[in-house]
C-alpha cells in the first residue's frame, strides 16, 4: 500500500508539472511532443554517447553579416566561412543533431539556427559564437521534419505525411507544439507570409493554411499542381512552386481561397526533378537535381524564361541566393558557390566537399577510420567518444570496406585496393594502388597479404609487403559475388551473397583452393570469426552461426533472426549492423540459443560496425558515425538485476506519443524466470489496464497497447503510466495517448 501511494503521488506530481508547463499547447492542439523521453532513439541496454554525424547535404542558410554558410550535412551542420568564396573553410563542426538535417531556418538578429531534424523533430542552436555553437532546445513532433520557417515566436515545420506542425519557440529552451494541420499529401516545403502558411505538399500540390490562430490552423485554399511539389518561395502575390519533374509553377495567391496558376516554366529534362528554389529580385534559382542550377527570369510571371544554367553531377537539392552569389547544395558532393553576377553565364567560384554515405568503420586505439562512400577515407579522433572530431581525410574514390594495420589503411574503392599511409593521421597519403578485375567490396589483412572480396571476381590475394608496389599473389573464384571477407591463420572466409559462406585455404596464396562451404538461405554480406565459429550476416535471414571446427564440413550451430548487414564479435556478444533495425546485440555464449540482449534504433540504416571496449561504433549512412555504450559491459551484468546478458528493464514505449489507431509497442526484459505484472495507470494512479500478469522465462518481450481499458473501452486522450513489477523490482514510464 505504501509503495502504491508513492507511485500515485509521483504520477500526480508529474502530471502537475506537465500541466503547468504545457497546458495551453496540449489543450489547444490535443497533442504534445515536448518530452524527449519518447523519441525513437530510446533503447534497451545501450546508451548514446556521441557522434560524428556528417553525410549527404540537403539544406543551407546564409549569414550575410558574418559571411557564414550553415550547411546541413547528414546529422550535423557545418559552419563554413565564405568570406573568400574561392576558398570556403569549415570553422566549426560541433552542431551534431539526433536526426538527419533536411531543412534550416536562420534568425540573423538572434543568431539562431532552427533545424528540421527528420524523425528527431526540431532543434534550436545558438550560433552567436560560431566556433562553439550551443544547443538551446528541441521538440519532438509527429512525422519527419523536412523543412522549416520561423516567423515571430513560431516555427512552422513541414512534416512529410503528417502535414504542418506549428511550434512555439518563444522560449528556445522549451519549445512546444501548439498546433498542427494534417495536409493530404507529403509536406516538403513551407513559407509563411502574413497569416498564411504556404505548404509544398508533394503530389497534393500547394496548400494554403490559415495560421492566424496557431493553435487551430485550417486550410483556406489549394492548387493541385500536376507534379510533386517539393519547395516554394512567396513574393508579393505569387507563389513560385518547385514541382518536381513538371517544372516550376507560378501561382497567384492574392486571394488565398482561390489560388490560380498564371505562369509555368517546364523542366527541360523530365528525367530529373526540380527541388530547392530561391528568388532574388526578378530571378528564380532552381536546384535541378543532376541538371545543376537553372536560372529563370520571372520579371513577367506569366512568361518565365530560362536565361542561364550551371550544370554539375552532384545532385542539386537546395539553393540560397545572396547578391551576386548562389550557394548550391549538392546532396552527394557538398557546397558549390556560383557567381551569378552575369546570370546568362554563371561560373563556379568555390567548392566545399562534404562527407557522404558512411559504410564501414574500423577502430584502432583512439582513432576511428571511416569508409565514407564518395567522401573517401575519414579519420576521426574518438579519444573523447562524446565529442568525436575529424582530424584527417583522403580522397580514395568511392570507398566500401577497409582494414587497418600499423601505419597503413587498406581501402577498397570499387576499382581496386588503395594503400594509404596513416602514420600521420592528420596528413594521410596514398602509398600504393592495385587495380582488381572486379568491383572491390571488402578487405581483410594478415601478414603481408590483403585479401579482397572482389564481387564477381571472387577472392583476390594481394601481396602488400612493399606498399608502394602491391601485386596479385593469387586468387580463387567464388560461385556468386564476394562481399565480406575474414581471415584466420591459413583460411579465408568469404560472404558470397547468394552462395553463402565459402572457406578457402590460402596456405599457398598462388594456389588458393575452396575446401568447404555452407549455403546460407539469405544474402551473405559480412563474416566474423571467433575460435571455431563463423558468424555470417546473412541479410534478411539474420545472423547464421556456423561451426567451422572442420572447415571441410561446416555446420550451422545457431540462428539469430534479425536482418543484418555486418557483424563483429566481442567477448560473448555479437554486434550487428542491422540496416533499418539499427544496432542489435545478441548474447552468443550459447551459440545454439543466441538471445537479444540490447538494441538501439539508429537515426539512419546501420551498415558497418566496430567494437572497442564497451563502445560500439556504427557506420550509419547519411548520419555518419554513431557511438553507443553497451551498458552490460560497464558493470550492469554484475548486479542482481541481470543474468547471462539480460537486465531487468522497461523501455520507453514506441512511438510515444501514439495514436490509438496505430497502437504503441512496450518492450521489457526479464533476466530470470519470474512473475511479471505489467499495467497501465491513469494520472490519478488508478490501474486501467492489465497487459501482463503471468510467469515469464528469462528473455525480451513485447506487447502492443492501443489505448483501451480492461473493459475494452477507449480511454481518453492524456497522460498514462506503464509500470512493471517482477521479483521485487519495478520500473515505470510515462505514456501520452492521442485520439
Amino acid at each position: 500500500m505504501y509503495k502504491n501511494s508513492i507511485f500515485i503521488g509521483l504520477a500526480v506530481a508529474t502530471l502537475c508539472v506537465f500541466t503547468a508547463v504545457h497546458a495551453e499547447s496540449y489543450l489547444g492542439a490535443t497533442r504534445h511532443f515536448g518530452d524527449a523521453a519518447g523519441m525513437w532513439f530510446d533503447s534497451l541496454n545501450v546508451r548514446f554517447v556521441g557522434n560524428w554525424p556528417f553525410g549527404d547535404c540537403y539544406a543551407a542558410q546564409y549569414d550575410s553579416v558574418r559571411d557564414l554558410v550553415f550547411l546541413g550535412s547528414g546529422g550535423g551542420v557545418y559552419i563554413v566561412d565564405v568570406s573568400n568564396p574561392e576558398n570556403p573553410v569549415v570553422i566549426s563542426e560541433f552542431v551534431h543533431t539526433r536526426g538527419n538535417v533536411y531543412g534550416l531556418a536562420y534568425d540573423n538578429a538572434l543568431k539562431r539556427i532552427y533545424i528540421a531534424d527528420g524523425t528527431a523533430g526540431l532543434e534550436i542552436w545558438d550560433v552567436t559564437d560560431e566556433i562553439s555553437p550551443a544547443k538551446l532546445g528541441s521538440c519532438e513532433i509527429e512525422g519527419s521534419a523536412r523543412a522549416i520557417t520561423v516567423l515571430d515566436t513560431f516555427a512552422y515545420v513541414a512534416c512529410g505525411e503528417d502535414g504542418l506542425c506549428i511550434v512555439n519557440v518563444s522560449d528556445p529552451a522549451s519549445p512546444f507544439e501548439t498546433g498542427f494541420h494534417d495536409t493530404p499529401g507529403n509536406a516538403c516545403g513551407v513559407v509563411v507570409s502574413d497569416t498564411c502558411a504556404y505548404v509544398a505538399d508533394g503530389d497534393s500540390g500547394l496548400r494554403i493554411i490559415n495560421v492566424s490562430n496557431p493553435a487551430s490552423p485550417f486550410q483556406t485554399g489549394f492548387y493541385d499542381t500536376p507534379g510533386n511539389a517539393r519547395a516554394l518561395v512567396v513574393a508579393d502575390t505569387c507563389a513560385y512552386v518547385s514541382d518536381g519533374d513538371s517544372g516550376m509553377r507560378i501561382i497567384n495567391v492574392s486571394d488565398p481561397a482561390l489560388p490560380q496558376e498564371i505562369g509555368f516554366y517546364p523542366n527541360p529534362d523530365t528525367v530529373y526533378g526540380f527541388y530547392g528554389i530561391a528568388l532574388f529580385d526578378t530571378l528564380v534559382f532552381i536546384a535541378n537535381s543532376y541538371g545543376g542550377l537553372s536560372i529563370v527570369d520571372v520579371s513577367d510571371p506569366s512568361s518565365p524564361v530560362e536565361i542561364g544554367d550551371y550544370s554539375h553531377t552532384g545532385y542539386a537539392w537546395g539553393v540560397v541566393a545572396a547578391d551576386s552569389l548562389v550557394y548550391l547544395v549538392e546532396a552527394y558532393q557538398g557546397l558549390r558557390i556560383i557567381d551569378v553576377s552575369d546570370p546568362v553565364d554563371p561560373s563556379e567560384r568555390g567548392f566545399y566537399g562534404s562527407p557522404a554515405t558512411t559504410y564501414w568503420v574500423v577502430v584502432s586505439d583512439t582513432l576511428a577510420y571511416v569508409s565514407n562512400g564518395s567522401g573517401g577515407l575519414r579519420i576521426i579522433d574518438v579519444s573523447d567518444p562524446s565529442c568525436p572530431v575529424e582530424i584527417g581525410s583522403y580522397d580514395t574514390g568511392y570507398t566500401y570496406g577497409l582494414a587497418i594495420s600499423d601505419t597503413f589503411a587498406y581501402v577498397v574503392s570499387g576499382g581496386g585496393l588503395r594503400i594509404i599511409n596513416i602514420s600521420d593521421p592528420s596528413h594521410p597519403f596514398q602509398s600504393g594502388y592495385y587495380h582488381t578485375p572486379g568491383y572491390a567490396q571488402g578487405v581483410a589483412f594478415s601478414g603481408t597479404f590483403a585479401y579482397v572480396a572482389d564481387r564477381d571476381a571472387g577472392l583476390r590475394i594481394i601481396n602488400v609487403s612493399d606498399p608502394s608496389n602491391p601485386f596479385e599473389a593469387g586468387s580463387c573464384d567464388t560461385p556468386d559475388e564476394a562481399y565480406g571477407v575474414a581471415v584466420s591463420d591459413t583460411l579465408v572466409y568469404i560472404g558470397d551473397r547468394t552462395a553463402g559462406l565459402r572457406i578457402i585455404n590460402v596456405s599457398d596464396p598462388s594456389n588458393a583452393v575452396e575446401i568447404g562451404f555452407y549455403d546460407t538461405p539469405g544474402s551473405a554480406y559480412s563474416v566474423a570469426i571467433s575460435d571455431t565459429l563463423a558468424y555470417v550476416a546473412d541479410g534478411s535471414s539474420g545472423l547464421r552461426i556456423v561451426n567451422v571446427s572442420d572447415p571441410t564440413n561446416p555446420e550451422e550451430a545457431g540462428v539469430y533472426s534479425v536482418s543484418a548487414s555486418a557483424v563483429t564479435i566481442s567477448d560473448t556478444f555479437a554486434y550487428l549492423a542491422a540496416a533499418g533495425a539499427g544496432l542489435r546485440i545478441a548474447n552468443v555464449s550459447d551459440p545454439a540459443n543466441p538471445v537479444e540482449s540490447a538494441f538501439y534504433e539508429t537515426p539512419q540504416p546501420a551498415y558497418g560496425i566496430a567494437v572497442s571496449h564497451s563502445y560500439a561504433y556504427v557506420a550509419c549512412m547519411d548520419a555518419g558515425l554513431q557511438i553507443y555504450e553497451h551498458v552490460l559491459l560497464t558493470g550492469a551484468e554484475e548486479s542482481s538485476h541481470s543474468s547471462n546478458g539480460l537486465i531487468f528493464s522497461l523501455s520507453q514505449n514506441r512511438p510515444n506519443p501514439f495514436l490509438r489507431s496505430a497502437g504503441t509497442e512496450i518492450v521489457y526484459s526479464i533476466p530470470q524466470k519470474a512473475d511479471v505484472n505489467l499495467c497501465i495507470y491513469n494520472s490519478l494512479g488508478q490501474r486501467v489496464k492489465t497487459l501482463v500478469d503471468k510467469i515469464h522465462d528469462r528473455g525480451i518481450y513485447r506487447v502492443i497497447w492501443k489505448g483501451e481499458s480492461d473493459s475494452g473501452q477507449n480511454l481518453a486522450t492524456g497522460v498514462y503510466f506503464c509500470r512493471i513489477q517482477s521479483g521485487g523490482l519495478s520500473d515505470s514510464r510515462k505514456i501520452l495517448l492521442l485520439n
